[in-house]
């Protein structure tokens, strides 16, 4: 077994879930210095938005990934929960409009791989070689 490789999401979501933290943050403060009781209203409203808007892109930057190698993948979801997958699972690969790989498992369950970065479009390659050669040898065994 090789080394294995990662993949996250952009490191731009992490950037954006701390700017938008950062207007969470501001809107809180300025809840707390006016006296007008709607805009102190408003502006909780809107702190409590940014905040958990920016704390679930920022976890899913930490938490979302995939690390493979040539054997397999092991994926991990937002909510830290982790499965190694083999590339002998695979049922399909389909791509869908939004620039996303959709891989289904032999068991049913479907995995997405956004492929808005290099690595991401690497793994991708990797997995769709990996597909075709386990095809190809299913029909040469079923011949």
């Amino acid at each position: 077994m090789g080394d294995r490789k990662t993949v996250r999401i952009t490191v731009l979501a992490l950037v954006c879930g701390l700017t938008v933290l950062i207007f969470g943050a501001v809107s809180f403060a300025q809840a707390f210095v006016t006296d007008d009781k709607n805009r102190f209203y408003a502006d909780i409203f809107y702190g409590l938005i940014f905040s958990v808007s920016s704390v679930v892109v920022i976890l899913m930057y930490f938490m979302l990934k995939y690390e493979y190698d040539e054997n397999g993948f092991l994926y991990t979801n937002v909510f830290g929960k982790k499965r190694e997958v083999s590339y002998d699972e695979i049922f399909s690969l389909m791509m869908t409009t939004r620039n996303t790989l959709r891989v289904e498992l032999k068991d049913g369950s479907v995995i997405s791989v956004s492929l808005f970065t290099k690595p991401a479009k690497e793994f991708a390659e990797v997995m769709k070689r990996a597909y075709m050669r386990n095809t190809q040898q299913n029909n040469i065994n079923q011949m």
